[in-house]
């Protein structure tokens, strides 16, 4: 944000400090969209503030509290448009109340990202060992939240293409590569996706092996099975561990041409 007086910016910049330790302590009202971008960071900075300099602020952010609550808000746009028409109130109330202004600015795109990162982080990985069924239970605990109830038709649709998903893998069923190739958050989802694949080793040593290992072993295991004539296993079985560039040890799923909603 552009300000032409010095000492106008150094006013901001001082709201914006206090108003960031403020709300790190718990004494300031976080705005709703600010507890869905920031999350934890928000309270990251904890230094400690008088409350006579928070007057002001707390005024404004009880005013758009008081605005934005009932059921007649029904996404973040109403949010925004709800701020904007009642912008004058606010500056009113607390004149450093533009620096909310202008996040919401990038707030909308913000909101995307915030999505993507929950989204991806349901998915299992080298450190978090998750099932598919789990897996399913947490993406419909996102999909009631207030979060993605009100969030755009692009973060709902990179739901729904998780859900779908996770829940034809549950039925055998592994998602198109073909889009990884032009959508590199995409990529990263099918990534992710191997983890959900195990194998349990066989004679004196059981140990269960996951990700990339588990599907090495599946492979090599497979390979003697073919050796021997007698043991060939069928193609059903050959799919169930071939995934085509992401070895995603389901079936495959390449002629639906489906387009990649994490890029709409």
């Amino acid at each position: 944000m552009q300000v032409n007086d010095p000492t106008a910016e150094w006013q901001l910049k001082l709201a914006a400090l206090m108003k960031t330790c403020a709300l790190g302590q718990g004494k300031l009202q976080a705005l709703q969209h600010e507890e869905w971008i920031f999350g934890k960071d928000l309270h990251s900075v904890k230094a400690e503030i008088p409350d006579k300099f928070l007057v002001d602020f707390s005024a404004a952010r009880k005013l758009v509290g008081d605005m934005v609550k009932g059921d007649h808000i029904e996404s973040f746009a109403d949010i925004l448009h709800i701020i904007k028409a009642n912008q004058s109130s606010l500056l009113a109330a607390d004149m450093s109340f533009i620096l909310e202004i202008q996040l919401l600015k990038f707030a909308p795109t913000a909101l995307e990202e915030t999505v993507k990162k929950r989204l991806l982080g349901i998915l299992p990985s080298e450190t978090k060992d998750i099932s598919l069924k789990q897996a399913l239970y947490e993406i419909q605990t996102l999909k009631q939240s207030d979060l993605l109830k009100k969030s755009n038709d692009s973060s709902k649709g990179q739901l729904a293409a998780f859900d779908e998903i996770v829940a034809n893998m549950l039925k055998g069923i592994s998602p198109d590569p073909g889009p990884a190739s032009s959508c590199s958050y995409y990529a990263q989802v099918l990534l992710a996706l191997r983890w959900f694949c195990r194998a349990e080793g066989k004679g004196e040593s059981k140990v269960l092996t996951r990700g990339q290992a588990a599907l090495d072993y599946l492979f090599e295991s497979m390979n003697n099975r073919m050796e021997d004539e007698k043991a060939v296993p069928g193609l059903g079985e050959l799919e169930v561990i071939m995934g085509p560039c992401t070895c995603i040890p389901v079936q495959l799923l390449c002629s639906s041409g489906l387009q990649c909603r994490f890029c709409v």
